[in-house]
């Protein structure tokens, strides 16, 4: 049962729309998958509710435990203590970090990433990657977050675009991934990269 958590302790990187766009994704190779809703907004929760019966392939959880599921994805709160990251770590086999093209996020992620390496969870024998979020392409930010990722020695796997496409996916309780690929073909292939990291 392979488990991702994503986590930033920013809050507003795009974890929700990360986790629950990545379930959909999960879902639709015929895997059953485990939303964890950690955050005490539910925004998870809530976009799960909305989701069409015969798209209901995604479990809900508001807790830590794992429930056996092919996939556990878990979506993280703001300000999540490092320390419950740690109480994870020995059945987490991914960990994703969204970061927005800004300064304000790159630095937060920069000290993230320092205490990531202080706690020791660096280097745990899981698979760590970074996806820039809501990216407005050729643009002074997007190149900014561009260089800071390509420094880093984590991958850099997928560019979430800042698509109207997500809002209305996620208004329908839908995921990209739902979408005619003929209207969403761009943000599909980042997704693919997303998915080939995942299955690599």
């Amino acid at each position: 049962m392979p488990t991702v958590v994503v986590f930033n302790p920013k809050g507003g990187s795009g974890k929700t729309t990360l986790s629950t766009n990545l379930a959909v994704a999960l879902s639709q190779q015929g895997k059953t998958v485990t939303l964890h809703d950690l955050d005490p907004q539910l925004s998870s929760s809530d976009w799960l509710k909305t989701r069409k019966e015969h798209q209901q392939t995604i479990t809900l959880s508001t807790n830590e435990s794992l429930t056996g599921s092919d996939w556990e994805v878990f979506d993280t709160p703001a300000g999540w203590p490092i320390d419950k990251l740690s109480a994870l770590a020995t059945e987490m086999q991914y960990l994703i970090i969204p970061v927005l093209p800004s300064s304000l996020d790159i630095k937060v992620s920069v000290r993230f990433l320092m205490s990531l390496n202080k706690a020791d969870l660096l280097n745990g024998g899981w698979k760590i990657a970074m996806v820039a979020n809501r990216v407005k392409r050729s643009t002074i930010s997007q190149r900014t977050l561009d260089a800071f990722l390509h420094h880093l020695q984590i991958p850099f796997v997928a560019q979430l675009g800042d698509s109207q496409n997500y809002v209305k996916a996620a208004e329908r309780g839908m995921g990209i991934m739902d979408l005619p690929t003929h209207r969403v073909k761009r943000e599909q292939i980042q997704w693919q990269k997303l998915l080939a990291w995942l299955h690599g």
